[in-house]
């Protein structure tokens, strides 16, 4: 579904619940319940991608987040030598693109052998790190997060890595139902009108001399009518038209326009982005986020206190 689609069938479901109470929450509302929702789907399936062995949980887990697994890697030269730590080496996290979130797993290659990666916690590390007394031994290289690097400790501390490529969990674009189209307004012969057109109704622009008389007169036109018949801000910026919505049932092909007279072009600014999880996921972070939205309702946190004085 796309990210219309799912605020539509969010209505409707929640609709079948709390109808009397839907028209409290904004678009801009439901858009950030449905992120906490993704963020919540994200968290309950990440776990099970860190299992030792497949399974049928970490089977559905790659499944429903594979869209945010993501590979990155590190050449020889994006080595840094940790000459404090014995064997330690780090490299840039802040370097990934998407940006990064969770280690999945890695592999390391050095001047003399190839090693699986593992992590482990900042205190485990040391522990596999060579000292005056002790010389761990370990199959695996181990890593570690430490601020804006990954650390990491071989197996051997005689050789010197040469590329690392980890599969990682990157951050998810958070979704916005804004859409924002800039219509710009160039000089025209004043021949004829050029004209704006939104889900199928026209707005005349006349030509008015110069492009910021044009645009005063066109907004003195139409902006309340446009405002109340397709729930659009309509503004002025310079030789420029900006149009705003967050009504879902308006996307970018409803806007058009006819350029004669006046000279118009016409830019996206602002699309609505894709969600970030695979479709077979959609449905259920619309239930998510309905319950999400259920929970912060006047009723339901009047049942909820009156069942926690109950328990007291």
């Amino acid at each position: 579904m796309t990210l219309p689609e799912i605020h539509t069938q969010i209505r409707v479901q929640f609709e079948a619940v709390a109808a009397q109470t839907l028209d409290n929450f904004l678009p801009q509302e439901i858009d950030l319940y449905l992120n906490r929702a993704i963020r919540e789907f994200i968290d309950q399936f990440r776990p099970l991608l860190l299992q030792p062995q497949e399974s049928g949980q970490s089977r559905e887990a790659s499944e429903n987040l594979r869209t945010l697994l993501n590979k990155g890697t590190y050449e020889g030269p994006d080595f840094s030598s940790e000459t404090s730590l014995e064997g330690g080496w780090s490299v840039p996290i802040n370097d990934l693109t998407p940006t990064y979130e969770y280690f999945v797993t890695g592999r390391l290659s050095t001047d003399q052998d190839v090693y699986n990666v593992e992590t482990t916690t900042p205190r485990d590390l040391y522990r596999h790190l060579e000292t005056r007394h002790n010389i761990p031994h370990f199959r695996d290289a181990k890593l570690v997060e430490r601020g804006s690097d990954f650390l990491l400790a071989l197996p051997d501390p005689d050789e010197t890595p040469e590329s690392l490529e980890i599969t990682y969990l990157g951050e998810f674009d958070r979704v916005d139902i804004k859409l924002v189209i800039e219509y710009t307004v160039s000089n025209g012969s004043g021949n004829n009108a050029a004209s704006i057109d939104i889900e199928g109704v026209s707005y005349d622009i006349p030509w008015n001399g110069d492009p910021g008389s044009t645009i005063d007169s066109f907004i003195s036109s139409h902006k309340s009518d446009i405002s109340s018949r397709h729930s659009i801000v309509v503004e002025d910026i310079g030789n420029t038209i900006r149009l705003t919505t967050f009504n879902q049932n308006i996307t970018e092909p409803s806007f058009k326009f006819s350029s004669s007279g006046t000279s118009l072009s016409k830019d996206v600014t602002t699309s609505r982005p894709e969600i970030p999880l695979p479709t077979t996921t959609h449905q259920e972070l619309v239930n998510l986020t309905v319950n999400l939205m259920k929970q912060d309702l006047p009723q339901a946190q009047s049942n909820r206190q009156a069942s926690q004085a109950e328990q007291q």
